[in-house]
C-alpha cells in the first residue's frame, strides 16, 4: 500500500491490496489488459469498465444478511 500512495509500485510475493487483487484477477484471466503496474490500480479503475457489472455494493460484512432471499455461491460462467 506504500507503493501506491507514493506512485511507486512495489512488488510483493503473495500480498495485495483489494483493487490490486481484482486488476490481478482480470489480468491473469485475460479479461481486461491494465495501462499502468497493477500495484497502482485504484478502485476508481474500474468505474469506467463496461464490460463489468456491479452486483453488490455495501459491506462485505452485511452482504449474507442483505435482503436478497437465496445467495448463490457458482461464479457465473465468464469466470468458469
Amino acid at each position: 500500500m506504500f507503493g501506491f500512495l507514493v506512485n511507486k509500485p512495489i512488488q510483493r510475493k503473495n500480498a495485495y491490496f483489494c483493487s490490486q487483487f481484482v486488476a490481478t484477477i482480470l489480468k491473469k484471466n485475460q479479461v481486461i489488459e491494465f495501462d499502468k503496474p497493477l500495484a497502482l490500480t485504484a478502485p476508481h479503475d474500474f468505474q469506467g469498465l463496461t464490460l463489468l457489472d456491479l452486483v453488490y455494493e455495501g459491506k462485505l460484512n452485511t452482504y449474507l444478511q442483505d435482503d436478497r432471499g437465496e445467495i448463490s455461491m457458482t461464479l457465473p460462467s465468464v469466470f468458469v
